[in-house]
């Protein structure tokens, strides 16, 4: 099992004594390489809580006892000292994703207790420059100091992980174009990495790649080849074939993105040399595709489209738009799969190749291309942008014409 480290400094902020549905405790966290940080004082002057508690509830999770966090543990809590002028530092070891705790000012509770959540996750970016950068995401959704992912490619276009997270394939563009195979190491950086063997349908600048459920099959835009390539994996090595497609020809695919069920794929086609400028919809069946057909958009037309993904619950597609307008389109998609009227984001991008959300779907990250920045934009319910912002690095190197983008959580 990975190891995180969370470091956690927490703000006290109620009387104790009585139980209350209110917050007791006023957490932020700074996610980094090792772990996250939260930081407190106390809001009564003067008073130490000498027996203030934390527990985490789920597991894959622990706290350690090492150092000075723990003054002692009693029913599971770590209990500690905090007063208004020295913050706590408490370790938690455990894995990326979710961790549910109980924080009391009264040691073990039942009073002067609440709830908290911190989730740990990172970004993994891939950049023109061969590198691919590994950003902490912080609680406000922003970027931490990233750091070197420690492989470094020729000009890496899109990192995609396995389900059980040990192990990632990354699209290469080496002249025509490789697929590489690396270990995910306890500290998140890819190791071992070495190019897929595909003695089928020749890589022409693969970009995008997405996976079956079943992790037997990756699906992956060929875009100067003008297909779509299905690779079964077996190992290090694949015979790619062409995905069957009896409809509308692709024009230089290089997004691919699934419904739910896997039962339709959505396919941009960039139109870099026919201009095609659309999002096909393929049916799939057994595995290949029938015929692909127009996505039915209605709206603002497409402009050079990449990256796609759809929301989970498979409502709504987001498309980037690599043309001079630099947009990102939202797309309804109807119960037929097809496209309803595609509208604009309403916010300025610099040439956006890539985007992802976060696991619910309240933030999408853009990456910017020519600007050299990743841009966090929160999701509103219904599915429109709000103000995007840059998400930042306070790390070294910084980003370099970046690409890909795939969240770790």
């Amino acid at each position: 099992m990975k190891k995180v480290y969370l470091y956690l400094m927490l703000i006290l902020s109620c009387q104790v004594g009585f139980a209350t549905s209110g917050a007791f405790f006023s957490v932020t966290s700074n996610t980094t390489q090792t772990g996250t940080i939260l930081s407190i004082t106390t809001t009564i002057p003067n008073h130490t809580y000498s027996i203030a508690g934390i527990k985490i509830n789920n597991s894959g999770y622990h706290l350690t006892n090492a150092g000075s966090e723990c003054t002692s543990i009693a029913n599971g809590y770590c209990l500690f000292s905090v007063d208004n002028l020295s913050p706590k530092t408490i370790t938690i070891t455990g894995k990326v994703g979710q961790i549910d705790m109980s924080l009391c000012l009264n040691g073990n509770g039942p009073i002067s207790c609440q709830n908290y959540q911190v989730s740990i996750s990172y970004a993994y970016v891939a950049n023109d420059n061969g590198h691919i950068l590994i950003c902490p995401i912080r609680s406000n959704g922003l970027f931490g100091a990233c750091f070197d992912g420690a492989a470094t490619f020729s000009g890496p276009n899109v990192l995609t992980f396995n389900a059980t997270k040990t192990m990632a394939y990354v699209t290469n563009f080496d002249g025509t174009g490789s697929v590489y195979l690396c270990a995910i190491q306890s500290d998140y950086t890819l190791a071992d990495c070495h190019t897929l063997t595909n003695t089928g349908a020749s890589f022409a600048l693969p970009f995008g790649l997405v996976l079956n459920t079943l992790q037997t099959t990756a699906y992956i835009p060929n875009g100067s080849g003008g297909n779509v390539l299905i690779c079964p994996l077996n190992g290090d090595s694949t015979v790619c074939e062409n995905s069957g497609n009896t409809g509308i020809s692709f024009s230089y695919p290089l997004g691919i993105a699934f419904n739910q069920t896997q039962t339709i794929a959505y396919v941009t086609n960039n139109g870099v040399i026919s201009g095609a400028n659309a999002v096909s919809m393929c049916p799939i069946t057994a595995g290949t595709f029938g015929d692909c057909v127009d996505s039915g958009n209605t709206g603002i037309s497409f402009s050079n489209p990449q990256g796609i993904v759809l929301n989970s619950s498979g409502t709504i597609a987001y498309v980037t738009n690599t043309s001079s307008t630099s947009t990102v389109s939202i797309c309804p998609i109807q119960k037929d799969g097809a496209f309803g009227k595609c509208v604009d984001s309403g916010n300025t991008f610099d040439y956006p190749i890539w985007i992802a959300l976060n696991t619910d779907g309240t933030k999408a990250y853009v990456t910017n291309n020519t600007g050299s920045t990743v841009l966090m934009c929160p999701i509103n319910d219904n599915g429109t942008f709000g103000t995007c912002q840059n998400a930042g690095n306070s790390g070294i190197p910084q980003f370099s014409g970046p690409e890909g983008i795939t969240l770790y959580s």
